[in-house]
């Protein structure tokens, strides 16, 4: 009888629970305007919003450059692209193959 009741207790416990909220008031995020902020982009896995970020770039566990700032931009339909420098594809090392096959983002001065 004492299993019966500790079986109920456990299988009671489990399901009660709480369910994790995976949404949140935005009503304190507000634009220099006053504007409610959009976070509806970051409902997305992998969204990264557009702008620049401070990087460290390590190739093979080894740190190449640490404070290395990329620029993300908005590609459309709701994703990001990261620009690659010239600079950044000397210190990776990539070879002129690779470089070929990397093109301008439209909308950037593609350096």
């Amino acid at each position: 009888m004492k299993m019966k009741r500790l079986a109920l207790l456990v299988t009671l416990n489990i399901l009660s629970l709480p369910v994790l909220a995976t949404e949140f008031s935005a009503g304190f995020l507000k634009n220099s305007d006053h504007s409610s902020v959009d976070l509806s982009a970051f409902s997305r896995d992998g969204y990264v919003a557009p702008g620049d970020y401070l990087l460290d770039i390590y190739l093979n566990d080894r740190l190449i450059r640490s404070q290395y700032t990329v620029a993300a931009v908005d590609a459309g339909d709701g994703r990001s692209l990261f620009c690659i420098t010239p600079a950044l594809t000397d210190m990776l090392g990539l070879k002129e193959e690779s470089r070929r096959q990397l093109a301008p983002v439209e909308g950037t001065d593609g350096r």
